[in-house]
């Protein structure tokens, strides 16, 4: 239940995100069960962000 509240949040929130977020936020929304074990560093490779983008 706690995921799918998050993701509804990263879904309402998309078209106030940055190029980079967004990018992200797509990520985690295609496959939120993958992505909850990704690090920081693989999730923004997986996203073609840098991680600086990301902190």
């Amino acid at each position: 239940m706690l995921i799918m509240n998050m993701l509804e949040k990263v879904q309402s929130q998309l078209e106030h995100l940055s190029k980079s977020e967004r990018k992200v936020a797509d990520v985690i929304l295609a496959a939120p069960g993958r992505s909850i074990h990704l690090s920081i560093a693989m999730l923004a490779q997986e996203a073609n962000v840098t991680l600086a983008s990301q902190r």
